[in-house]
């Protein structure tokens, strides 16, 4: 239900996420207990939130604060339960474009206007010590950017705040950061823009509600003070109404809230009964849409509509934070059956029980927990193993009833290993050592022949229309080598490019992960969790990055590479000193960015794939093949293929099919610099050939014309400052810069290639 003052929307949080999200150790202890409020507040798999109008003007509020919405999520939280099977949109600079639009021919507004266009270059003027926003985030266990420390800045700064209330509110000091002269061009424009639009006759009521709701706090406030004073002696304090005003930044954001919330309404109104969408949660300068009603088309609808009544407002979809690593939830270790132990009488023989379930590994010092078929379920510590089983019990030789484990865990005679591994056939363990190897889950389950033409099918569909044939066998290649050479690695990291929905990670998340079983996987949309610190991927045989963004995966372009090929990994599991480990790990990357990874000419590593397109919203289609992928008779059988299936003198970096979609992004990996000199090769032809094949150009010269080639691209944001666009030039082959009379010249060289 929609109206200007009620809401009432229905969240659908990821059930399996929900279940456990509040035992995270990431979640800091204030919130946990609100989280698990709306895990409880889930039924049927649906949440329902109310919102109402809690003043007149403003935002709309929780009308049950317990609930926790979606609104009141860390963003981590928020990404976990809903980004799956959601989309976020959001307004561009909200605030900052809603006042544009009131203040744009009414009064100058310059600084607002250039930020406005140019946020992005703002925010790469301004410096911010990696180390402040490391510390940041390590202490509020967040995942802050230096984008999120400036947009913070200016988003105080339309508050009435200054850059000390940004310093306070990120911990940092002035030696953190180097801002640049518009930001107190920006503060004094805001102040006075915030006088002037207050004083509109359109907003004269807002600015009257304000100022009574504040002078009503006021007034309450000095009551309380004068109750509780200590010197009764003193006199009272006295509200004096002539004394008392309201910062104008308060009622301007009060304004902006309030348009804030009727931009936000027309567009559910123009989504919800135009067009059938289903919205789920309300988020203030944003909302959130389930993805099996949304096509991502309908933004620039969206857009076009809003404008007509609201300038320089611009939906976007934006990406959901990296989802938190359900993984480092800590399993409950199995509880040994306690009656069957208690019913052993000796502490010798309890010892020889307990010690099938867990080992002791002297390097790293740790203790591994192991099932009833002898997988590992849990690393950890000996004051986490003493906690978890503290009601074990022994009867000492007086009787008196004692912690089992207190002297297992100090007993000099117990079980124990010298080293940790993790060795697949055809690598050998020394008996001294642990081997955490345990074969493949299939092979621990009884299975016959059964039908498994709709999984060939789909992989088919996942070969794509470029090359389709050559594509689907390497695929089935690609997967046998997996399952048959567990110690060898592919040395290729397949990229599944297409559209939401398409398919493009079932097999990896479905089919490989009944196979190989779910522990020997990780599938994660967070390259942190791959490559971070205390990342986990010592025991895995298969990583699968979903959705890779082009940001996150492009700055750690280099990393990727050499995960993809490297023979060892650390591995710094918290609370257990970090070892190293032979690195058996494949990986595959989906993806809807086409520019997600650089793939250069001479790549050896990535198999870009285009997927086909034509099953989107076949709900039948993925309903049965699902069933296939739960049927453990199908995965059987086309595990026995996969192991039947010959690779002889086969490898996967040399037999790698040529798509289109290669070709496109190894076009696309060229360097904006690069694509600049190889275009002047063309354009300025002539001058090459008087010249010898050599051109001589001052810096500022070469800058302006590559301006223009980046605008003649179509391309209009421009990539780099004259300084970098130097540094940059300098190191393409061809290029030499010297200082001639003076002046810094560029010679360029025309490479004649074969």
């Amino acid at each position: 239900m929609i109206s200007s003052t009620n809401l009432s929307l229905v969240e659908f949080p990821n059930l399996k996420s929900l279940k456990n999200i509040w035992k995270h150790p990431l979640i800091h202890e204030s919130q946990k207990l609100n989280i698990k409020k709306y895990c409880n507040a889930c039924i049927d798999g649906k949440v329902n939130v109310e919102y109402f109008m809690k003043y007149e003007y403003g935002r709309l509020q929780l009308k049950d604060a317990t609930v926790f919405s979606s609104v009141a999520q860390w963003n981590a939280v928020r990404s976990t339960l809903f980004s799956d099977t959601e989309y976020d949109i959001d307004i561009v600079g909200c605030h900052q474009n809603i006042l544009l639009g009131i203040c744009k021919g009414v009064v100058v507004c310059n600084n607002l206007e250039y930020y406005c266009n140019n946020r992005g270059l703002i925010i790469d003027s301004i410096h911010i010590a990696d180390i402040a926003i490391t510390k940041f985030n390590e202490l509020n266990q967040d995942n802050k950017t230096k984008k999120d420390f400036v947009k913070s800045l200016f988003t105080i700064i339309m508050y009435g705040g200054n850059i000390a209330t940004w310093e306070k509110e990120f911990g940092i000091t002035n030696d953190d950061y180097k801002l640049t002269p518009f930001v107190n061009d920006f503060i004094d424009e805001i102040l006075m823009l915030a006088d002037v639009v207050i004083n509109l006759p359109q907003y004269k009521p807002i600015k009257t509600q304000v100022f009574k709701k504040e002078k009503t706090k006021r007034i309450k406030q000095i009551d309380y003070e004068n109750a509780n004073k200590k010197d009764k002696r003193k006199k009272d304090a006295v509200f004096d109404v002539d004394k008392f005003h309201v910062k104008s930044c308060k009622t301007l954001s009060i304004i902006l809230q309030d348009i804030e919330r009727l931009i936000i309404l027309d567009a559910f109104a123009f989504l919800q009964i135009l067009h059938k969408v289903t919205i789920t949660s309300y988020n203030y300068d944003g909302f959130q849409v389930l993805k099996s009603t949304f096509d991502t088309d309908l933004i620039p609808l969206l857009n076009k509509e809003i404008a007509k009544k609201w300038k320089y407002i611009e939906f976007i979809v934006k990406p959901f934070s990296p989802q938190l690593d359900m993984t480092l939830i800590p399993e409950p270790i199995p509880v040994i059956d306690v009656n069957e132990f208690n019913l052993i009488e000796s502490y010798e023989y309890k010892k020889s029980y307990i010690e099938r379930f867990i080992v002791h590994c002297q390097t790293p010092s740790m203790y591994v927990v192991l099932n009833a078929d002898g997988d590992v379920i849990n690393k950890t510590t000996s004051t986490k193993l003493l906690e978890s089983y503290n009601h074990f019990k022994y009867n000492d030789e007086d009787g008196k009833e004692k912690s089992f484990m207190g002297r297992w865990v100090g007993d000099p005679n117990k079980h124990s290993l010298s080293k940790y591994e993790y060795n697949p056939p055809p690598v050998k363990t020394p008996s001294y050592n642990f081997n955490a190897w345990n074969g493949w889950a299939i092979d621990h389950i009884e299975y016959k022949k059964a039908d498994t033409t709709k999984i060939y099918n789909h992989i088919r569909f996942m070969a794509g229309l470029s090359n389709t044939e050559e594509v689907y066998e390497y695929l089935l290649n690609w997967f046998a080598w997996c399952v048959q050479f567990p110690a060898l690695k592919t040395m290729v990291c397949l990229i599944f490019y297409g559209k939401q929905r398409s398919g493009k990670s079932c097999i990896a998340e479905n089919l490989l992960s009944v196979i190989m079983g779910k522990r020997k996987l990780m599938v994660t949309g967070s390259v942190d969790k791959i490559f971070g610190k205390h990342s986990e991927v010592g025991d895995k045989h298969l990583v699968v990055l979903n959705e890779a963004n082009g940001k996150d995966t492009k700055n750690i372009h280099e990393v990727i590479k050499d995960a993809i090929s490297r023979e060892t990994v650390i591995t710094d599991p918290k609370g257990i000193e970090a070892f190293e480990s032979t690195d058996y790990v494949n990986y595959i990357m989906t993806t809807n960015n086409i520019s997600a990874v650089d793939v250069p000419s001479d790549d050896s590593r990535f198999m870009p794939i285009a997927v086909n397109n034509c099953l989107i919203g076949n709900i039948d289609y993925f309903k049965e093949l699902r069933a296939d992928m739960d049927d453990i008779d199908v995965m059987g059988s086309f595990y026995d293929d996969l192991m039947k299936r010959d690779l002889t003198g086969w490898n996967a970096c040399t037999y790698r099919p040529m798509t289109d979609l290669k070709s496109d992004m190894v076009e696309l990996s060229i360097s904006p610099y690069q694509e600049f000199i190889n275009w002047l090769y063309i354009d300025l032809s002539c001058e090459f050939n008087d010249n010898n094949n050599i051109i001589s150009y001052t810096g500022s010269d070469l800058y302006y014309m590559f301006k223009r080639f980046w605008g003649e691209c179509g391309r209009f944001n421009q990539p780099s400052t004259q300084t970098k666009f130097g540094i940059e030039l300098k190191r393409l082959d061809g290029v030499e810069c010297k200082k001639i009379q003076g002046v810094m010249k560029y010679k360029i060289t025309r490479i004649e290639k074969d």
